[in-house]
């Protein structure tokens, strides 16, 4: 399911309607409320996924860092975790797709979003972890 109520970290320049609140500028100001969106900042994803963890309930997008102590972190609190096959394309404003540099992953924190991307459909592995 696509229902969002907020999408934490959007940009004025996307094309999509990802959700019914869409914070455009310092999404981590704010209070989160209801299901959420998570496409943080690839340079920094930190602060926004002990965020959402925090939340409990959305799906975060992050480069697939299977190395690195904050996505441990965060798939060892979610119990689970989906690795896209292949680089994801992003909408540019403009039209144009461009293809991200790393492989992707999908973190859903939450039953209902957990199962919603177990079932997704996407190309990739969904894998189960221990708390």
């Amino acid at each position: 399911s696509r229902d969002w109520s907020s999408d934490v970290c959007s940009s004025d320049l996307c094309p999509n309607k990802t959700a019914k609140n869409k914070f455009e500028s310092n999404g981590l100001g704010f209070p989160w409320y209801g299901r959420v969106w998570l496409n943080p900042p690839f340079s920094d994803a930190r602060p926004w996924i002990r965020r959402l963890m925090n939340h409990g309930n959305g799906i975060a997008l992050v480069f697939s860092r299977v190395d690195a102590k904050w996505f441990q972190d965060a798939v060892r609190e979610a119990g689970c975790f989906f690795m896209m096959h292949g680089r994801i394309g992003f909408l540019r404003p403009d039209g144009r797709i461009s293809r991200c540099p790393l492989g992707c992953a999908l973190i859903p924190f939450g039953d209902q979003n957990s199962q919603s991307v177990k079932s997704c459909g996407l190309d990739g592995v969904f894998l189960r972890v221990e708390k």
